[in-house]
C-alpha cells in the first residue's frame, strides 16, 4: 500500500502479482477482503483432482521432503520473489561456501532494507567480492565514507533515504562521486529508470533479477573503472612530458632572443641555434604524438562500444595537442618573417564560398546558419590564395565555436583600393576590457581550468599577422552577448615589384594540405567538414547557407 521510496516495511511489492498468476495457470481463483485496521482475508479455491489440467500440463515427480530446509527455503524465496535466482546460476567453483575472499578482492557495499536479499545477493557474490551490507540509504551512505567500497548495489525503495538518495549523495561528493552505483528495483516504466539513471547510477537491475546477469554488471562495471583510471593516469603522465617539453622550448626561444638584441653580431649563431630547436620539438614530440594518434585509429577498429568512449578520448586530445604544437611552430616562423607570400590575383568571393562549404557540417551541428554575401560575383584582390584561407578558417571557426544560437554571416565588398572581407556572428561576445588584448598570442578572455572553451590562443595572432605580411588590416567590434564582427582589408592593387616574394623560406600552402604550417585548435575542421567539404570551389549556383 506504501508505494513511496522512503516505506517503511520491506518487500519487492511483487509477491501479490506473481500469487494471481499461479492461482490463474492452475485455473483456480484468488479473492481478497479487507477491512482497515481490522485485518485482512485471501481465500484461494483451487479445483480438485487433475481432470482439468492438460496433459503437458502435469508433471510426474516426486516432492523430496527429505530437502535440506535451508536449502527449500531458498528455492522458495528465489520462486517467490526473486526469478529462480538459486546460486546454481553461478559456476560452481563460484558459488561454494568454502571459496575464500581475498583481502585484495574488489568491495562491494549491498544496501537493501530486505535482510533475505542483501543475504542473498552476498551469497552470490562470495568467493569473488567482499561484501558489506546496510539495511538503509542513510548507513549506506556512512559506509561509503567509511569503506569506499569499489561498487555499491541499492536498492529503490527504502526508509529513512531511498536509493535515489543515496546515488545523489554519493555522485555530489567529490572523493566517491567515482565509485559505480547499481540500481536494484522492482519498477521497471521507463520514467524510474531514466530518474535513477539522472540521479546518478551507472547502471540498474530489475527485480526478480538473475544472479549471473548480477555479476556480469559489477564485473564490467568495476573494470570499466580500472581503465578509465588507468587511461587517466596515462594522459597526466602525456600532459605532463608535453608541457615539460613546451616549457623548455619557449624558455629557450626566450633567452635566444635576449642574445639577438644584445649582441647583433650573434645574429646568424642564434638563427642556427633557434632553427635546431624548433626542429627538435617537431621530431622528438610530434614524432610520439603522431605513434600515439595511428595506434588509437588502429584501436578504434578493435575494441568494443564500451572502449570505444576511452580511445576516443585518446584520439581528441592527442590531436589537440599536436594542433597546438603545430600552432606554435606556425606563429615561430611568422615572427621570424621564415615565410614567404606568393601574391596573384584572387576572387574573395570564391575564398568566401569554398569556406562555408568547409564549415557547413559544423554550423549544421550546432543549429546555426551559415551563409556568404556579395553584391559583385567577383571581389578582386592580389593576396596568397592560402594566406585568405587560413584567415578565413580561423575568423569562422572561432565564430561559430563561440555562438551557440542564430548565424554566421561573410560579407564580400570592394571597397575602393581595398577588397573587404567581413565576419559577423550572434555569438557570446567579447568584453570590451579585453579587446586591447585579442590579438596576442595564447592571449584569451576565459582562461584557466574553468575556461568554457578549448583553445591555445593563436588562431587570432596567425590571422592578424597574415593580414600584416600582405599589407592590409584587421578591425574588429563587439558587444558582451550580441555578437562579434572582423573586417579584414586586403589590397586589389599592387605597388610596382610588390608581388615579389618578402622572403625565399617557407611558402604559404594551401590551409587544406595534410602538412598545412596554420592548423592551430581555433580552425581546425571537425571530421565532418574534412569529410564532405573537400572541393576548393563552391557551386556558385548553391544556396550559400547550405
Amino acid at each position: 500500500m506504501d508505494d513511496s521510496n522512503t516505506r517503511e516495511h520491506e518487500g519487492t511489492g511483487i509477491g501479490l502479482a506473481l500469487a494471481r498468476e499461479l492461482v490463474l495457470l492452475h485455473g483456480g481463483e484468488i479473492d481478497v477482503e479487507s477491512t482497515p485496521g481490522e485485518g485482512t482475508t485471501f481465500t484461494v479455491r483451487l479445483l480438485r483432482g487433475r481432470q482439468h489440467l492438460k496433459k503437458e500440463e502435469i508433471v510426474e515427480e516426486d516432492f523430496d521432503e527429505t530437502e535440506e530446509p535451508v536449502t527449500r527455503g531458498w528455492i522458495e524465496m528465489a520462486s517467490a520473489d526473486f526469478n529462480y535466482m538459486q546460486r546454481s546460476d553461478l559456476e560452481p567453483s563460484e558459488a561454494t561456501d568454502e571459496t575464500p575472499t581475498s583481502a585484495e578482492a574488489p568491495l562491494v557495499l549491498v544496501v537493501d532494507d530486505n535482510a533475505d536479499i542483501r543475504r542473498y545477493v552476498a551469497s552470490c557474490l562470495k568467493g569473488r567480492y567482499r561484501v558489506a551490507e546496510a539495511c538503509d540509504g542513510q548507513a549506506g551512505l556512512k559506509q561509503v565514507l567509511a569503506l569506499r567500497p569499489d561498487l555499491i548495489i541499492t536498492d529503490l525503495m527504502m526508509p529513512k533515504l531511498d536509493g535515489l538518495g543515496l546515488s545523489k549523495a554519493v555522485k555530489g561528493n567529490e572523493e566517491i562521486r567515482h565509485i559505480p552505483i547499481i540500481l536494484l528495483t522492482a519498477k521497471t516504466s521507463q520514467e524510474v529508470i531514466i530518474e535513477g539513471l539522472e540521479h546518478g547510477a551507472d547502471d540498474y537491475v530489475s527485480k526478480p533479477f538473475n544472479a549471473r546477469e548480477l555479476v556480469a554488471r559489477i564485473d564490467n562495471l568495476i573494470r570499466l573503472r580500472r581503465q578509465e583510471a588507468e587511461l587517466r593516469v596515462f594522459y597526466e603522465d602525456l600532459e605532463r612530458i608535453v608541457q615539460e617539453q613546451l616549457k623548455t622550448i619557449l624558455v629557450e626561444r626566450e633567452r635566444y632572443e635576449a642574445e639577438l638584441i644584445e649582441a647583433r653580431d650573434r645574429a646568424e649563431e642564434s638563427a642556427r641555434l633557434k632553427t635546431a630547436i624548433l626542429t627538435n620539438m617537431s621530431h622528438e614530440i610530434r614524432t610520439p604524438l603522431a605513434a600515439i594518434l595511428g595506434y588509437a585509429q588502429i584501436l578504434s577498429g578493435e575494441v568494443g562500444a564500451q572502449q570505444q568512449e576511452f580511445v576516443d578520448f585518446i584520439e581528441q586530445n592527442g590531436q589537440r595537442l599536436m594542433s597546438t604544437l603545430n600552432a606554435i611552430l606556425d606563429l615561430s616562423r611568422l615572427e621570424a618573417e621564415d615565410l614567404s607570400v606568393s601574391r596573384q590575383p584572387v576572387n574573395l568571393v570564391d575564398a568566401s564560398l569554398h569556406t562555408v562549404a568547409l564549415f557547413g557540417p559544423m554550423a549544421r551541428k550546432k543549429g546555426l546558419v551559415l551563409r556568404a554575401d556579395a553584391v559583385q560575383p567577383e571581389v578582386v584582390a592580389h593576396v596568397d590564395r592560402a594566406a585568405v584561407d587560413r584567415i578565413l578558417n580561423n575568423l569562422v571557426g572561432n565564430a561559430i565555436k563561440f555562438t551557440d544560437e542564430g548565424e554566421v554571416a561573410i560579407t564580400v565588398e570592394a571597397d575602393g583600393e581595398w577588397g573587404r572581407l567581413c565576419v559577423q556572428d550572434t555569438g557570446v561576445g567579447i568584453g570590451e576590457a579585453f579587446l586591447p588584448k585579442l590579438f596576442e598570442a595564447f592571449k584569451q578572455e576565459s582562461s584557466g581550468l574553468s575556461r568554457s572553451h578549448n583553445g591555445s590562443g593563436l588562431g587570432l595572432a596567425i590571422t592578424r599577422r597574415l593580414v600584416q605580411i600582405m599589407g592590409g588590416r584587421i578591425e574588429v567590434t563587439s558587444e558582451k552577448g550580441k555578437g562579434t564582427r572582423f573586417t579584414v582589408f586586403l589590397p586589389r592593387f599592387i605597388e610596382p615589384d610588390a608581388d615579389a616574394p618578402e622572403t625565399a623560406t617557407t611558402p604559404v600552402r594551401d590551409a587544406s594540405s595534410r602538412d598545412a604550417p596554420f592548423r592551430t585548435p581555433e580552425d581546425r575542421e571537425p571530421r565532418e567538414a574534412r569529410t564532405e567539404a573537400r572541393p576548393r570551389r563552391a557551386n556558385p549556383e548553391a544556396d550559400p547557407r547550405e
